[in-house]
């Protein structure tokens, strides 16, 4: 005897890009820009300021936020680096420094207690979201940084 058990792919949709908004580095002291895996407001610690407010048009720094869709009912799981390099381009020509992404966490809707997985709901669907903390080192010139970052969602 054999038998088959066939379920919906899991798909995963990008809602939101992490991004940490506009920062001033202090010229004598590092600094940290932390997002928390929700819709809790940018933490800027040490010498790294928001450069920006959004009142003014600058965009508000965020977490990045992913919708799921899949097999009702199913546990799925997320996988993400811990860390992750990020170069950027010196706005005024060249090469920037390299940053660092670390401390990146996850958060799914469904089991926000359960860090990196979830549960698709009766419509087979759920969200998650991926933050990090983000390290500003003294007297950054100004650039801008971009870098992909890659998640894995299977079935659990």
């Amino acid at each position: 005897q054999a038998s088959a058990t066939l379920i919906a792919p899991l798909s995963v949709t990008q809602i939101a890009d992490l991004d940490f908004g506009v920062i001033v580095a202090n010229r004598d002291s590092a600094g940290t820009v932390a997002l928390a895996p929700d819709t809790t407001p940018a933490q800027f610690g040490g010498g790294a300021h928001a450069g920006c407010e959004p009142a003014l048009g600058c965009p508000v720094a965020h977490a990045a936020q992913f919708a799921v869709t899949g097999e009702a009912g199913r546990n799925y799981t997320i996988a993400a680096p811990s860390s992750i390099a990020i170069t950027g381009e010196a706005v005024a020509g060249g090469q920037a420094q390299t940053l660092t992404i670390s401390a990146i966490t996850l958060r799914s809707a469904s089991r926000p207690a359960n860090g990196a997985s979830g549960q698709l709901d009766a419509a087979g669907r759920d969200s998650f979201w991926l933050g990090g903390t983000l390290g500003v080192p003294a007297n950054l010139p100004a650039a801008r940084y971009r870098v992909s970052l890659q998640v894995i969602v299977t079935y659990s």
